[in-house]
């Protein structure tokens, strides 16, 4: 059975700046992405990875502790997209090498996706896309290949692209973003409105009105269920025990 978690968490996108810390506490005293951020009014906030000091990008932040824990598993493959400047034109056997994997000293590591986002000499830009956020992951894998990566951006997380976000800037996950967050790693949503409840008997709708059956008029004849017709009057009976009187007495 599982915690319930209460409708108060938040979920922030932040564009991280190259020169600040993913930290919340640094003895030197240098500028962090937690002193960038609005405070909660419930909880903490916790990054959803890390990016290195020089790498700008997409950074996510979230109250929701096991939200966090399961987006940074390797055991659910959120995909990370960056884009990459390098130094240097990369051949077509170093690509395949790429996406094939190459040995890192911590094990072996390799690019999802590569891509061509144009641009020429010191300016040519590639995207590229993993799923594990190893330290310095994507900078050790150009290394291993003799290329050097002049800056790094990292553009996605899983379903949630930076877009517009100008740089140092924070905005709130919208609730599509954040349904597609707790989906990506089989979470139920807690933002999702409860099902209706059933009535006592559990088999009628309570949002539905029940018909309305108008009550038989009187003068109903039993066991046909036919009213007297409209506009016919009915002949009127003499009362019990006594005769009709005769013509001779009407006419007194």
């Amino acid at each position: 059975m599982q915690t319930a978690r209460p409708a108060s968490h938040r979920y922030l996108a932040y564009y991280k700046t190259a020169g600040e810390l993913t930290t919340k506490d640094d003895p030197e005293r240098r500028s962090t992405v937690f002193d960038q951020l609005p405070r909660p009014k419930h909880g903490r906030w916790i990054s959803v990875g890390r990016l290195d000091m020089n790498t700008s990008g997409l950074l996510l932040f979230v109250t929701d502790g096991e939200l966090a824990h399961r987006l940074m598993h390797p055991r659910f493959e959120i995909s990370r997209e960056y884009a990459v400047r390098l130094l240097g034109d990369p051949s077509e056997d170093q690509w395949k090498q790429l996406v094939s994997g190459v040995v890192l000293e911590d094990g072996p590591a390799r690019f999802e996706h590569v891509e061509a986002r144009g641009g020429e000499g010191r300016n040519t830009w590639y995207h590229v896309t993993l799923k594990e956020g190893r330290n310095r992951e994507v900078r050790r894998m150009f290394d291993a290949m003799g290329l050097t990566v002049s800056r790094l951006l990292r553009v996605r997380y899983g379903p949630i692209e930076l877009g517009r976000l100008r740089r140092g800037g924070t905005r709130e996950l919208s609730d599509g973003e954040i349904a597609a967050l707790y989906a990506a790693v089989d979470l139920p949503n807690p933002r999702r409105a409860p099902a209706a409840p059933k009535s006592a008997t559990g088999s009628r709708n309570p949002s539905k009105p029940r018909s309305f059956q108008p009550a038989k008029p009187r003068g109903a004849q039993p066991g046909n269920g036919r009213s007297p017709q409209p506009g016919k009057p009915r002949k009127p009976q003499p009362a019990k025990g006594r005769k009709p009187p005769s013509r001779a007495d009407r006419d007194r």
